[in-house]
Parts: C-alpha cells; structure tokens; sequence
C-alpha cells in the first residue's frame, strides 16, 4: 500500500508544499497493512535546491531511494518481516537556503513528529543517505545510540564489509528529527563523498557492489535490529 503524505511547511521563503511517500505491506493477502509498524526505512528523494549549489545527485538524492526500493522488493518475500516496516521517501530534505533549525529536513520532521509518541511510536528508524559510492563507508555520527553502532560493526563485519567507520564530524541529516523525537536512530551515509552538491554527483560515481552491500546490510538490520536501542537525549 503506498500513499502519498502530502503537507505544508514555513520556509525561509514562505509557505511550501511537500509530498513524502509512504509504503507498508499486509501481514496477510487480502488484509490492510499496519498503519504504525515499529521499523522505518526511509531516504530522501530531494536533491539540493539551493541557488549556488546542487548537481545531478546520482549519490545524494538518488542512491538511498535506488537502495529502499530494491529493499522493498526483497522484502515482498517475506510477508512477516514487511508487515513490521514503513518505507518513506522523504521530500524536503535540502534546505531552501541553509541547514538549520528552521530549514532542510521538512520531510522527516514532519513524519517524526507523528511517530513520536505511544500506541504510533517507531522503535528503530533507519535513513540512507549517500551509499553507492566507489570505495564508499559508512560514517556513523557521534549521536548514533550505541547499541545500533554495535549492531552495525557486528553485521558488517559478518559481511566482510569493513566500510564503517567514525564520522569525522556531525551530520545534519534526517536521522536528527527521529532522535529529536526520543526515536533510536541509524544514519548510513558517506559523509566523506567529494562529489556532494556538485555536477560532478553523476552516475559514473556509483557502484553497484555499494549499492548491493548497503542493502544487504539493511535487510539484517531490519531482519535482526539490536534490541532495546536507546535514543540519546535530544
């Protein structure tokens, strides 16, 4: 079942329309889905708007969707896992004129903001970034909670995938709103990639082995999630 979440926001500009893009499965042919399942994945579909920035954005704008719809696909195979996840594409990521509280993120805040709280609240929410990089990692931020960093060296690491590592600094990304929100959550990004608003964000930069692995990495995320992770405080 996919719907589109349509809303308004303020912006640094005035007043603008977005359109997140939802998707659950049934637990059963022929029944409606969950409409508050505890698992999120998500990936924004925007790519930069600014005036003096953007480019093609094959890796930010276009991977993480690439990785979640290929996601969504493996999960139609196993009705039980499905049933227990949202899909998002999130609109509104990139700011209208700079990252702030104010600014960038529309999608996610407003989607959080209905998760929040018990009986519709998300026990882990999963964001995917920029991930299909040649040579790409994965940079966990500070704020990831520990029992999902934990959870993510181990399933890499089963994989032979030693592409995570410390992020050399803070990402302001839509993993923040979840966690804002008292939500544990995962940000799988490359925060390290060159090529980010910039025309040279092209196709030719991707690899589908990345592309691969980050989505492998997120069906056990999903199939196995730590248990009982901790959001840090807001």
């Amino acid at each position: 079942m996919v719907v589109d979440q349509a809303f308004d926001a303020a912006t640094p500009n005035g007043n603008a329309s977005f359109v997140n893009v939802v998707a659950r499965f049934p637990s059963q042919p022929g029944t409606l889905p969950d409409p508050h399942p505890p698992l999120l994945l998500g990936a924004h579909y925007d790519t930069s708007r600014t005036a003096n920035g953007g480019g093609p954005g094959a890796n930010d704008g276009a991977s993480g969707p690439a990785v979640l719809i290929e996601t969504a696909t493996a999960l139609a195979g196993n009705p039980a896992l499905a049933s227990q996840i949202e899909l998002v594409l999130f609109d509104g990521r990139e700011p209208v004129r700079q990252f702030s509280s104010h600014d960038g993120l529309y999608g996610s805040r407003f989607h959080a903001a209905g998760r929040a709280t018990p009986p519709v609240r998300l026990n882990l929410a999963i964001l995917l970034g920029m991930v299909g990089a040649h040579e790409g990692i994965y940079s966990l931020t500070a704020d990831t909670p520990a029992a999902i960093a934990q959870r993510v060296q181990e399933l890499a690491s089963a994989q032979d995938n030693n592409r995570v590592a410390a992020a050399a600094r803070p990402a302001w990304d839509d993993h923040l709103p979840f966690l804002h929100a008292g939500i544990p959550a995962l940000l799988l990004t490359d925060s390290a990639y060159p090529y980010v608003r910039t025309a040279d964000d092209t196709l030719d930069r991707l690899d589908a082995g990345a592309l691969a692995r980050t989505g492998s990495l997120v069906l056990k995320l999903l199939a196995e999630p730590p248990r009982s992770p901790a959001a840090p405080p807001p």
